[in-house]
């Protein structure tokens, strides 16, 4: 089976297959490829972090996914929501202050970042130290 590799601008049309023969494969077989219905949260850096952190995430789907990215304390409660909104396909970036829902400064500790879209859901870790 082959598999088939989905570059960052799909705008182009472009589709790579690796593996498998190839040629023994025509357009017509392949028919209409559907985009996989993925998150992936990548580490978040610097980590640990003072002052700031960088997270990253792709989203890869057809249409707009309710997504969610919130950070969680060691004990599972809710520190702050950094994002809620739909995602469409693409790579993102957000920078966490290390404050917490109220604007304070969140304190020294290890911290979950959650990011949600539609069913599926990826967890990192990150350390703040103050």
């Amino acid at each position: 089976m082959s598999q088939v590799y989905y570059p960052n601008d799909l705008r182009r049309g472009r589709v790579y297959v690796y593996g498998g023969d190839t040629t023994t494969t025509s357009v017509s077989q392949l028919g209409e490829l559907q985009l996989p219905e993925d998150i992936v949260l990548y580490q978040n850096y610097p980590n640990p972090f003072n002052s700031s952190t960088v997270i990253e995430f792709s989203v890869s789907t057809r249409c707009p996914v309710p997504s969610t990215l919130k950070v969680y304390n060691s004990r599972g409660q809710l520190v702050k929501t950094l994002l809620e909104m739909p995602l469409i396909a693409g790579r993102y970036h957000y920078v966490w202050d290390g404050t917490d829902y109220m604007g304070g400064e969140a304190s020294s500790g290890i911290y979950f970042i959650v990011l949600k879209g539609g069913d599926l859901q990826e967890t990192c870790k990150a350390i703040l130290m103050r």
